[in-house]
């Protein structure tokens, strides 16, 4: 069975976007110095939903602050396994520390966007018999888009009420954004990987978080005519 990731490659699928994308990812993913308002806004709403899901066990939340990316990424345990490649194992120690100073690889390659986060995956879990089950089912993934899509509040309520609607009400139909759409979930999905990170600012040649690397291997993904069936029953589940 193979990955859906080993089918990406990293070209840039701007004309495939509309204009609501096309200034997103001009402002937020390439202009230098740039400060978003998804960015911004999601940098501090994830570390809410991770403390909130987290409150038993504190401790491993301690390090990590809304307004701060220090102690995010692979510094932290519940964010660095968000992020982890799905055929990578986070618990093992040389994993962790491979990954954390950028010496981590997969098959030879350097860990870059076109290797999954795990955090994709519904419950986090990859199946590498089944690669397509959860994927692009993961719950902050679905709370990211309904946070950026419909509105901060949303994504605290019934998420996939919220994602129903998500194109029908809020900031995305104020751009005449009417379906969920693959160009919008791989932007969410690279603001999300962004969040995590302890990145500060979006570059190019990020190796500490590779968001638009990610962008562009989902594009590539769901323009592969191998896999339409696949991608064609991800967007109908996200806009039923």
């Amino acid at each position: 069975m193979i990955l859906p990731a080993q089918c990406a490659h990293t070209v840039l699928h701007a004309p495939e976007l509309n204009g609501l994308l096309i200034h997103a990812l001009q402002l937020k993913l390439g202009a230098s110095g740039a400060k978003s308002d998804d960015t911004s806004s999601l940098r501090g709403a994830v570390i809410d939903w991770i403390k909130d899901d987290n409150r038993s066990t504190p401790a491993l939340t301690d390090s990590l602050h809304r307004d701060k990316k220090l102690g995010r990424g692979f510094r932290n345990d519940i964010t660095g396994r968000l992020l982890c490649p799905v055929m990578l194992d986070w618990s093992d120690e040389t994993v962790r520390a491979d990954l954390l100073n950028n010496m981590a690889t997969i098959d030879g390659n350097a860990v870059n966007g076109s290797h999954w986060p795990t955090f994709l995956y519904a419950d986090s879990i990859f199946n590498k018999d089944l690669p397509w089950e959860g994927f692009l089912k993961g719950k902050y993934l679905r709370r990211a888009y309904s946070h950026i899509f419909t509105s901060p509040s949303s994504a605290k309520g019934d998420i996939e009420s919220n994602l129903t609607r998500a194109t029908r009400t809020g900031n995305a139909a104020n751009f005449g954004m009417t379906t969920v759409t693959k160009p919008s979930i791989a932007y969410v999905a690279a603001q999300l990987a962004f969040a995590l990170s302890e990145g500060a600012a979006f570059r190019k040649n990020q190796t500490m978080c590779d968001a638009l690397g990610l962008y562009n291997a989902l594009m590539d993904l769901f323009e592969a005519p191998q896999f339409t069936a696949q991608v064609d029953a991800i967007l109908i589940e996200w806009n039923r």
